[in-house]
């Protein structure tokens, strides 16, 4: 199809929104019964409390949000070697988060010890990240209902239980 993405952008989508929906697990972040999906154009999603952009977050959920926001591009940078810019989707959402929870003098160091916090987080839950990754990637593409393109893989937060457990996972609907 015209306009895809190649297999190597789009499995390391996987392996980003994955780093996010452990991680947002493992600190009992509630995760949509949506789960997680990429596309054929490597954008993936990764549904859980606080992630979507200018959604509040409560006070004592900032830090498991900005953790789990920080694990996808600590994926990345891992399989990569690419980090995103300040100004860039998870970037743009940790600082935005930051920034409305931090006294302005510790903004800085609250970003470097959340960001260590995250990196060692993906090391301990890195064959979780793993398994999730490679489930996703093993996902048929499919035409969501109503659209011919973009195709998706998907797994579900139900599909996510038993390639994380021990990680519980908190099944919620919840407002975006």
């Amino acid at each position: 199809m015209a306009g895809d993405a190649d297999d190597q952008n789009c499995r390391a989508t996987a392996y980003h929104e994955s780093g996010h929906i452990v991680i947002a697990c493992a600190l009992g972040l509630r995760v949509s019964p949506k789960g997680i999906r990429i596309d054929n154009f490597a954008a993936g999603r990764a549904w859980f409390s606080g992630s979507t952009d200018g959604t509040p977050v409560p006070a004592s959920d900032v830090d498991a949000v900005v953790l789990a926001l920080f694990a996808g591009g600590l994926v990345s940078e891992s399989i990569e070697g690419y980090r995103e810019s300040a100004n860039e989707g998870d970037e743009a959402r940790i600082r935005e988060l930051l920034e409305a929870h931090s006294a302005p003098n510790t903004l800085s160091a609250r970003y470097k010890e959340l960001r260590a916090r995250a990196s060692e987080m993906v090391k301990t839950h890195w064959s979780a990240i793993e398994n999730v990754a490679d489930s996703l990637w093993g996902q048929p593409w499919v035409s969501p209902p109503h659209r011919l393109w973009p195709k998706e893989k998907a797994l579900s937060a139900n599909s996510l239980l038993p390639l994380i457990a021990p990680i519980a996972v908190a099944i919620d609907e919840f407002a975006e």
